[in-house]
């Protein structure tokens, strides 16, 4: 196998060498070199037969040696391969200065003459090598025979030693075991008479021990029936001052679940309001976008045009509204103050029935919110219209402007 390895290396030398040869003929290039991988050797140990163990450190010492040599050899084919390594790149320097092919055969030549020295120089060296492992093979082989052959008369040795002690350990035995059987015998009858005795003490103390444990445990239920009767009184105390304290907690506790659920419902509620404040202002933005808003409803102001009472009613209707109403005197009075309203003539949607009671045209409701001028009402006419910022009866016939609202609800 060494044998192989070192042939194995020599040819891959060679073949690197001539390779960069060739590749620095054609484009200046060169190749990265094959590392051997180093060696593993494993170590063996005999450990049995102790008249062998002295052997072991010789034995040792001969395996070390036998894997110095081998590292020198290694550490030797690492120092050619560095030489070739150094030739190939001052042949591939030289190479690169050679500008005629007679140079190049001359450079060529000298350096296969270099190479074959080195090649032949570490064959010899190689061959020196093989043939000293070779040796000290075959010596190791001769020792190992030689020492399995001397392993094998002392086994035989020892195994006729054995046979003959086992012999005597026999016999041995028997006689003993003649005697024992005697003395068992003399042995059994006194043990007898020993277990007899026993016997009788056993149940004497058992007796004894008997009336003492009653009398304990009588003593022992006492004491758990008091104490059972003590657990009983104080869990029953205990149980009645924890339903107390139980049921403050769960009285706290649903006092603030109340309060909790009363601030969800608030929260809840304005959530509500301000989604159907949106809802309205998005709708009435959409539907209604000439309304404007004054507290939680919608109005639209016809500045321009005047009409009578039933013709500005249709003209709110044409909208998708109606003559406006109020709800509350705040927002009757948020309208007065409007600059235009202070200073004109605009119809509400609040008439005279033919139960003198003033409605609303939109609902059919009783008016409630109320702002009249001076001496007004006075019965001049059915239908009411706002002026000046204030609520006045007229003839139902007369052109005013008008007010209208986005609902029905009042």
């Amino acid at each position: 196998m060494l044998k192989l390895t070192y042939l194995s290396l020599l040819l891959l030398v060679i073949l690197v060498s001539q390779e960069s040869v060739a590749k620095s003929q054609n484009n200046g290039r060169s190749t990265c070199l094959l590392q051997d991988p180093q060696n593993q050797c494993g170590d063996f140990c005999l450990s049995k037969i102790h008249p062998m163990i002295e052997l072991v450190p010789e034995t040792n010492s001969k395996l070390k040696k036998v894997l110095g040599e081998q590292q020198s050899i290694q550490m030797k084919l690492v120092a050619v391969q560095s030489t070739v390594e150094a030739q190939r790149i001052s042949m591939q320097n030289s190479l690169n200065d050679i500008t005629t092919k007679e140079e190049f055969g001359a450079k060529l030549g000298d350096t296969k003459e270099k190479l074959m020295a080195v090649i032949f120089e570490l064959k010899n060296q190689l061959q020196l090598q093989s043939t000293k492992m070779e040796d000290q093979d075959t010596a190791m082989q001769t020792k190992l025979i030689g020492l399995n052959s001397e392993l094998k008369s002392q086994l035989q040795y020892l195994q006729t030693n054995l046979e003959s002690l086992q012999r005597t350990i026999t016999k041995n035995f028997a006689e003993r075991l003649n005697v024992t059987e005697e003395q068992l015998l003399v042995s059994n009858s006194e043990l007898k008479t020993q277990l007899k005795e026993m016997d009788t003490n056993v149940r004497d103390q058992d007796i004894s021990m008997q009336t003492k444990l009653d009398a304990q445990l009588l003593a022992v239920q006492k004491k758990l029936e008091d104490q059972n009767t003590a657990l009983s009184e104080s869990f029953e105390a205990r149980l009645n001052g924890t339903e107390v304290k139980m049921e403050a907690q769960l009285k706290e506790l649903q006092n603030k679940t109340e309060n909790q659920l009363a601030v969800l419902e608030n929260q809840l509620s304005a959530l509500q309001k301000t989604l159907l404040e949106t809802h309205s202002a998005l709708y009435h933005k959409f539907f209604y976008p000439k309304f404007e808003r004054y507290g939680s409803r919608y109005f639209y102001f016809e500045h321009t045009i005047r009409k009578p009472f039933d013709e500005a009613a249709a003209a709110c209707r044409g909208m998708g509204g109606y003559l406006a109403a109020f709800k509350t005197q705040e927002e009757l009075e948020a309208i007065s103050i409007k600059p235009e309203v202070e200073i004109g003539y605009y119809w509400t949607g609040i008439k005279l029935n033919m139960y003198d009671e003033f409605i609303s045209t939109a609902s059919g409701k009783p008016a409630s919110v109320f702002m009249w001028n001076l001496g007004e009402p006075d019965h001049d006419g059915e239908c009411i219209a706002m002026v000046y910022g204030e609520m006045s009866d007229f003839d139902c016939h007369h052109y005013n402007n008008f007010i209208c609202q986005s609902d029905n609800e009042i």
